[in-house]
């Protein structure tokens, strides 16, 4: 019994949130940036910023508004997701304040947002043993609001033994021999 306590008294403190009035006070905490819990392309226009992390799952969630100048920026500097490959968080999993057309029950599929556009701005994990770990990540922005959210969580890939032995000359060599052989 006092196990459980313990656990469930816990949880809180896996989900940190916080809030900056502006880009120059999430920079000022040092919060933005590569390693940090705000994303490096956060505009310097950036207002309203409120943040969620999990600790224990490395789930992010974030949400700014921004000028439209900027929106106009980032929508040609990042790289416009597939909606088809968009994977939305869990609606259970989401801060309170997170849009919930912005969420799944229980399928992840994308609902019809034509007022939104997407990017995915995943990044490279780690690799540990024989797993390989891959930030999915997504922005949507809204340029008619001025809003953008981003979230993140974390996949593991399990290596394949076959592909962990295999490297690019041995493609070369076999894609070589098929030739020959014509």
């Amino acid at each position: 019994m006092a196990a459980f306590l313990l656990l469930a008294s816990c949880e809180p403190f896996e989900k940190i949130e916080r809030s900056y009035d502006t880009y120059d006070d999430a920079a000022a905490a040092d919060a933005v940036g590569e390693g940090r819990w705000l994303p490096a392309f956060l505009p310097r226009s950036a207002r309203r910023i409120r943040e969620l992390h999990d600790i224990d799952t490395n789930e992010m969630f974030v949400r700014f508004d921004l000028a439209a100048a900027d929106a106009d920026t980032l929508s040609t500097a990042l790289v416009p997701a597939d909606r088809a490959s968009v994977v939305l968080p869990r609606r259970r999993r989401v801060p309170r304040w997170w849009p919930h057309r912005l969420s799944a029950t229980t399928e992840r599929t994308l609902h019809p947002l034509p007022d939104v556009g997407f990017f995915d701005v995943g990044f490279a994990g780690e690799t540990r043993g024989q797993a390989t770990s891959r930030f999915i990540a997504f922005l949507a922005l809204d340029r008619r609001s001025g809003t953008a959210h981003y979230w993140a969580f974390r996949s593991y890939e399990k290596q394949r033994p076959a592909d962990a032995l295999r490297g690019p000359s041995d493609e070369i060599d076999s894609a070589q021999r098929a030739v020959s052989e014509l």
